[in-house]
C-alpha cells in the first residue's frame, strides 16, 4: 500500500457533527491521512514480519492493517499470502478466494491452486489451474501444480504461453497444435517457439492423442493484453508498461516519429505505480525528445502495435503539456457566461446515437436495447466498433446491422473513445447528436426526454441526464458510489424524474459524455472533440462545451431523465494516469476551469433537485403499498445505538410499519427510508420544519421513536407534538442531564452525579460534548418535558432506570433489555500453563470512558514489572500506537461485524475477559460478546456492567479507582513468576 514514510501525525481533534457543525473537506482529509497512516504502520510491520519469516507475528500485523484498511488490494494480498507461507490454507483459501474476485493474477491463482491441492480439493484445484493456464503465462512456482493436477484429472499433459510467444508445458506425448483452428505443428515436444502470426491470433490448440492439454484452448489475446500510459514532461517522454497476465515478461514498446522507429525494452521498476495494484510488474521508461522535430506527431505502442493510453503524442500537447498554466485562485474562479444568443425558432431535428464500442457484451446489448426500444423514425443508431478484441461482441454487432436496427463503422485498429467519437460526429450533417457510452442504459421513453430538453431553449448546446454514476449529475448520492440500478429500480427512478417539476434543464458548467446530447447548431458551430489532445479519452467533453459556451451555448442537467451507467469498462489500470493528465489539459486550455468546478461543487446547485427526486422516490414507494410509518430519531455517531435503532426498525417493518429514520445534518435533519437506497432527504431548520411535518404527515405516522437527540436542532424536541402522534423514548446514555454524556468529570472520574450548580461549573470547566452548548438547567427542563410527554421511556437496565427518575422524578421508566446473546454461550476456559502469560480479552472501541487510561496504566506496569501479561484489544482505541509501544498489548483494529469479533475471541482463547469501562454503561454490546465466550470477566463496579455481572457466575465485579498493581495482581499473581523476554504474541488471525 502507499507508503507516506516514517514521519507520525498527530491524531486530529474530534469533530463535533449534526447541527450547526459542519466538518470540512480539510478535516476529513486530515483524519483520512491520520487513519491511513496507522494502516501502513501495520502493513509495513506485516511485510517485515513476513521476509523475516515470522508468519504469526505477519498474520497480526496484516489482519490488523486490513481491518484499517478493508479496501487495500495490497494488503489483502500480503494477508494471503502470509496464510499461505504459514501453512494455514483454509485461511489461505478464504483471502485468496477474495482476491480472484477481484483481479486474476497469475500468482493469486498459482497461489489458490496449491492451496486447493493442499486441501485435497481435486476439483476445485483443477478448475483454477485451468483458468491460470488457459488466460494467463504460467509462472514457475505452477509447473509442479499443473503436473499434479493433470495427472490427478487424467489429462496427458498442461500448456501455457508468454509473450516471448514459447508454448511452454509438459506431455507424456507428443503434441499437435493449432493456430486459430489451423493446425501449425503436428507431433512435435514442449517447450515450442511459435511462429510470429501468433502475435495476431485469438486462440491456441494444444493435443495430444487428440486430446486437449489442460489450459487449452489458450486465450491469445487475453495473454497480449497490455497495460501502459504516456505523457511527455521536462522534454522526455515518460511512462510505465506491462502484461497483466505476463507480468514475468518485460513488455517492449515501439516509439514511431519522423520516420523512425526506436524499441525499447524497459526494466527499471515503477514502483510509484505497481504500489496501487497487486503484483503488478510494471516498468518505467523514459526517452528524449530533443532530437524529435516539434511539428512531429509520435506513436508510442506496444510490440503488437496498440496505443499506449496517453498516445499518440501531437505536436499540439506536446506544446501545451510543456507549458505552465496561469495561476488562478479559488477565489477567482469563475467559467464566464454564455453570451446571449440570438432567438431561433425551435424545431425538431432528427437525431444520431453514437455509441462507440470496444468491450462489454453483455453491457453493450443492454444498452442497444435500451435505445432500439425507444426508437422513432427520426433516429438513427450509429455504433462505431473500435476493433473489438471480443469475437463475439463483434459477431453480435454485424447480426444487428445485417438486420438494419444500427448502422456499424467498424475500425481496423483500435484508435481510441475520442477519434471513435468523432467518426460518429462526422456523420451527423446538421443532426442533433447523442454520444452514448456502451455501458449506459436508458429508460422507457427517455430518449425523447433528453431530446425535449435539450430544444426546451434556443441556446441550449448539450444536455445531460443524470445517473448513478456520472460525477455531478449523480443521484442520490454524489460524494459517495451508487450502485448499478436493476432494470426495474432504474425505470421506477426514470418515471420519478420524468415528473418532475423542475424546469427541464438546470445551468451546469459541463457535459458528461456517458451520455451527452449535443445540438446540431452546436456542434457545427463548436467542431470535433480534439482527439489529437486527449487521446483516449477523459476531458474532451469538457473542453468542447468550454469553446461551445465561448460561442454563447449553454450547457443543462435534463431534470426528466434518468440513464443507468456502469463507468469505466474500457480503461483498465491506465485510467486515473490518463484523467489527470487530461485534465490538466483542460485546464491549460481554459486556465480557472478546475477551480470553477470545485466553487460548482461546494455550491452544489444541483442539492435541491436531487433532495426533490428522492423525497418523491420516497413518496411513491410508499404509495406502492400505503400502511402506517414508524418515525425513528437518532443521532450520526453509529455504535450500540446504531444497532439499536436498525433492530428496531427491522421489528417495525416485520409489524407491517413503513419505518423511516432521521439523523441530524448540520443544516437540520436528513431522512431515509430503512432498508432502500433512495437516498436522504435533507431538511434546512427551522425554516423547513413546515415541509418537514408536512412530508411526514402524508406518510401516516403511527408514533415517533426516539432513540438520541445529540446532534439535532433544538426544534426537533417538537416533532411527536407537531406530528400529533405518542413517542417513545430509548435511553442510551445520559446526555438527556448530562452535556459530558458519560457522567464523567476531571481526570475522567465518575462524578457521583452532583447538584445542577456543580453540574454546570464541570460543564464550564471540560465543555460540551454534544456540541449544543446549553446550560445544564435548560437541558434538564427541556428534557424533563419531552420525557413527560412520552407514551413510555425505556432503559436496558435496571441501573439506568434508576439514574433517570433520580433526575427526571416525575417519569416513569421501563426496563427492557436487548436480546443480544445467544441462547447458549459457548464459554471457554482455557487451560493455562504456571508462569505462561495470562491472555486478556478487551472488546470494542476503547476511549476514555471505556478505560483507556486503566488499560495503558495495566500494560505500562506489566512492561515495567515483567508482568506475563498479554493483551489483546478487538477492536481499536483512542491512541494504539501507546498500547502497542507497551508490548503488552495487540490492537486488531476495528471489526466489521459481531461474527468476527466472536471468532477473535475465540482464536485468541483468553483466560479473561476484562471491560475496564469506568462509566456506567446503560448496556454495553462489547460485553455481550465477552460474556458469550468467555468464562471469567471483569468489570468496575458501576452501571451496567456490574449489574450484569452479579447474575452471571465467575465474574469478578472490581472496585471502581482499583490500584493497578492490584489490578494486575489479580489478573496474574506475581508469585507465579515473571515472562520470558523472547516471548511473542500468539497469532489471532481471523482462520
Amino acid at each position: 500500500m502507499p507508503d507516506d514514510g516514517p514521519a507520525r501525525r498527530k491524531r486530529p481533534r474530534p469533530l463535533f457533527t449534526g447541527y450547526g457543525h459542519k466538518v470540512t473537506a480539510r478535516q476529513r482529509a486530515d483524519w483520512k491521512c491520520w487513519a491511513d497512516q496507522r494502516a501502513q504502520l501495520s502493513y509495513r510491520r506485516g511485510t517485515e514480519a513476513a521476509l523475516s519469516g515470522d508468519y504469526s507475528q505477519a498474520i497480526t500485523w496484516l489482519d490488523r492493517a486490513a481491518r484499517m484498511a478493508p479496501d487495500d488490494l495490497n494488503v489483502a494480498a500480503a494477508r494471503a499470502f502470509a496464510y499461505f507461507a504459514a501453512g494455514d490454507w483454509a485461511a489461505a483459501c478464504v483471502q485468496l478466494g477474495k482476491l480472484v474476485d477481484i483481479t486474476a493474477s497469475p500468482r493469486v491463482l498459482a497461489a489458490l491452486a496449491v492451496t486447493w491441492l493442499r486441501l485435497r480439493r481435486i476439483d476445485q484445484a483443477c478448475a483454477v489451474t485451468e483458468a491460470l493456464l488457459s488466460r494467463n503465462a504460467p509462472p514457475p512456482e505452477i509447473y509442479p501444480t499443473a503436473d499434479l493436477v493433470r495427472r490427478h484429472v487424467n489429462k496427458v499433459g498442461w500448456c501455457g504461453v508468454s509473450n516471448a510467444g514459447i508454448l511452454i508445458g509438459q506431455s507424456d506425448a507428443p503434441v499437435s497444435i493449432k493456430l486459430d483452428d489451423h493446425f501449425i505443428a503436428q507431433n512435435v515436444s514442449l517447450p515450442f517457439a511459435l511462429p510470429e502470426k501468433w502475435v495476431a491470433a485469438t486462440h491456441l490448440e494444444v493435443l495430444a492423442d487428440d486430446k486437449p492439454l489442460l489450459g487449452a484452448p489458450i486465450d491469445l489475446q487475453a495473454i497480449r493484453q497490455t497495460e501502459g500510459f504516456v505523457t511527455c514532461k521536462n522534454g522526455k517522454l515518460e511512462g510505465w508498461i506491462w502484461y497483466p497476465h505476463d507480468p514475468e515478461t518485460p513488455a517492449e514498446i515501439l516509439i514511431k516519429c519522423a520516420g523512425h522507429a526506436h524499441r525499447i525494452l524497459p526494466q527499471e521498476d515503477a514502483g510509484d505505480m505497481n504500489r496501487y495494484a497487486i503484483f503488478r510488474a510494471a516498468r518505467r521508461f523514459t526517452f528524449p525528445m530533443k532530437s524529435i522535430p516539434r511539428d512531429a506527431r509520435i506513436d508510442v505502442t506496444d510490440r503488437y502495435g496498440r496505443h499506449l493510453m496517453g498516445s499518440p503524442v501531437t505536436p499540439a500537447l506536446r506544446a501545451l503539456l510543456e507549458t505552465r498554466p496561469p495561476r488562478v485562485s479559488s477565489g477567482d474562479a469563475q467559467l464566464s457566461a454564455p453570451s446571449p444568443r440570438a432567438g431561433a425558432p425551435k424545431r425538431r431535428e432528427a437525431c444520431l446515437v453514437i455509441i462507440p464500442v470496444y468491450r462489454g457484451l453483455a453491457e453493450s446489448r443492454a444498452c442497444l436495447n435500451s435505445v432500439l426500444d425507444a426508437r422513432t423514425d427520426d433516429l438513427e443508431i450509429l455504433v462505431i466498433n473500435d476493433a473489438t478484441p471480443d469475437p463475439q461482441l463483434r459477431e453480435a454487432l454485424h447480426l444487428l446491422a445485417a438486420s438494419g436496427d444500427i448502422t456499424l463503422l467498424t475500425h481496423e485498429e483500435n484508435l481510441g473513445f475520442v477519434a471513435s467519437v468523432n467518426a460518429g460526429l462526422e456523420q451527423a450533417a446538421g443532426r442533433d447528436v447523442i454520444l452514448l457510452n456502451n455501458d449506459a442504459m436508458f429508460f422507457n421513453d427517455g430518449v425523447r426526454r433528453l431530446r425535449a430538453a435539450l430544444h426546451s431553449a434556443a441556446d441550449i448546446g448539450t444536455a445531460t441526464p443524470f445517473s448513478n454514476h456520472a460525477t455531478i449529475f449523480s443521484l442520490p448520492y454524489v460524494d459517495k458510489p451508487n450502485p448499478f440500478p436493476s432494470p426495474a429500480h432504474g425505470a421506477f427512478l426514470d418515471r420519478i424524474l420524468s415528473e418532475s417539476a423542475f424546469a427541464p434543464g438546470l445551468d451546469v458548467p459541463t457535459a458528461h459524455g456517458f451520455c451527452m446530447a449535443i445540438k446540431g447548431a452546436c456542434l457545427e458551430e463548436t467542431g470535433l472533440f480534439r482527439d489529437a489532445l486527449f487521446a483516449q479519452g477523459y476531458g474532451e467533453e469538457n473542453d468542447f462545451c468550454l469553446r461551445a459556451a465561448d460561442h454563447g451555448w449553454r450547457h443543462i442537467a435534463a431534470t426528466r431523465v434518468y440513464v443507468a451507467h456502469h463507468g469505466s469498462l474500457s480503461f483498465n489500470g491506465a485510467r486515473d494516469d490518463l484523467l489527470a493528465r487530461n485534465l490538466k489539459l483542460v485546464e491549460k486550455l481554459h486556465p480557472g476551469y478546475l477551480a470553477a468546478i470545485d466553487a460548482f461543487i461546494e455550491k452544489d446547485p444541483l442539492a435541491a433537485f436531487r433532495n426533490d427526486v428522492i423525497a418523491r422516490a420516497i413518496k411513491a414507494t410508499w404509495r406502492e403499498a400505503p400502511h402506517r410509518t414508524a418515525i425513528l430519531v437518532t443521532h450520526d455517531a453509529g455504535g450500540g445505538v446504531e444497532r439499536i435503532v436498525k433492530d428496531r426498525a427491522q421489528w417495525f417493518q416485520d409489524q407491517g410499519l413503513a419505518t423511516l429514520v432521521i439523523r441530524p445534518h448540520y443544516e437540520g435533519c436528513r431522512l431515509s427510508r430503512f432498508g432502500g437506497d433512495d437516498g436522504e432527504v435533507i431538511f434546512r431548520l427551522p425554516e423547513g420544519w413546515g415541509d418537514l411535518v408536512a412530508f411526514l404527515k402524508e406518510m401516516s405516522p403511527a408514533l415517533v421513536e426516539i432513540h438520541h437527540m445529540v446532534g439535532h436542532a433544538a426544534i426537533m424536541h417538537q416533532l411527536p407534538r407537531a406530528l400529533a402522534v405518542s413517542s417513545d423514548i430509548y435511553v442510551h446514555d445520559y446526555a438527556w442531564f448530562c452535556p459530558r454524556v458519560t457522567l464523567l468529570s476531571d481526570k475522567s472520574r465518575y462524578c457521583g452525579e452532583p447538584d445542577l450548580e456543580s453540574c454546570q461549573k464541570c460543564v464550564d470547566r471540560l465543555g460540551d460534548l454534544t456540541g449544543e452548548n446549553l446550560p445544564v438547567a435548560a437541558r434538564v427542563a427541556r428534557s424533563d418535558a419531552l420525557l413527560r410527554e412520552a407514551r413510555r421511556v425505556v432503559a436496558p437496565c435496571h441501573d439506568t432506570a434508576t439514574r433517570m427518575m433520580r433526575h427526571f422524578d416525575t417519569v416513569p421508566v421501563i426496563v427492557m433489555s436487548p436480546s443480544d446473546l445467544p441462547a447458549t454461550p459457548n464459554r471457554r476456559v482455557p487451560r493455562r500453563v504456571r508462569g505462561a502469560a495470562v491472555r486478556i480479552c478487551v472488546v470494542g472501541a476503547i476511549g476514555k470512558d471505556k478505560g483507556y487510561d486503566v488499560l495503558l496504566a495495566l500494560a505500562r506496569y506489566a512492561q515495567r514489572t515483567h508482568r506475563a501479561l498479554d493483551i489483546l484489544v478487538i477492536g481499536h482505541s483512542v491512541d494504539d500506537d501507546r498500547l502497542l509501544a507497551t508490548g503488552k498489548v495487540h490492537v486488531t483494529g476495528e471489526y466489521k461485524n459481531n461474527e468476527e469479533a466472536l471468532s477473535l475471541i475465540e482464536a485468541f482463547q483468553p483466560h479473561w475477559g476484562f471491560l475496564p469501562s469506568i462509566w456506567p454503561e446503560t448496556w454495553c454490546f462489547a460485553l455481550s460478546l465477552l460474556m458469550a465466550k468467555i468464562s471469567r470477566i471483569a468489570v468496575f463496579d458501576i452501571g451496567a456492567q456490574a449489574e450484569r455481572m452479579r447474575r452471571v457466575h465467575g465474574s469478578v465485579i472490581l472496585p471502581l479507582g482499583m490500584n493497578v498493581s492490584r489490578l494486575a495482581d489479580m489478573f496474574h499473581p506475581p508469585s507465579e513468576g515473571a515472562l520470558d523476554e523472547g516471548r511473542k504474541l500468539p497469532e489471532i488471525g481471523g482462520k
